[in-house]
């Protein structure tokens, strides 16, 4: 089962080697979770598709175990830290 990510906030992009990226989250409108985060593995994604809509981009993340994907939404502002997702994604 891919995660939910519905209503979080992208806060951070961390690529602490080749082979992962780390990515952490916010939600203000979940008082019980202060930081919500996901590492992906080189190995365990299949393929990664971008939807460009009016407003925002969706990166869908494909992995090898799972059927659904893990939606990430990157709103205008935040455009930056959709490239450094790529790149790190990437390994770049």
């Amino acid at each position: 089962m891919a995660l939910s990510f519905d209503g979080y906030k992208l806060t951070e992009i961390i690529n602490p080697n080749g082979h992962c990226t780390q990515i952490g989250f916010t939600n203000e409108n979940e008082p019980d979770v202060k930081k919500r985060g996901v590492i992906l593995f080189d190995r365990q994604i299949r393929y990664i598709e971008v939807e460009e809509h009016q407003k925002f981009k969706r990166v869908k993340v494909y992995t090898t175990k799972d059927a659904e994907p893990m939606d990430f939404d990157f709103l205008e502002d935040n455009y930056a830290n959709f490239d450094l997702f790529l790149r790190s994604i990437y390994n770049q």
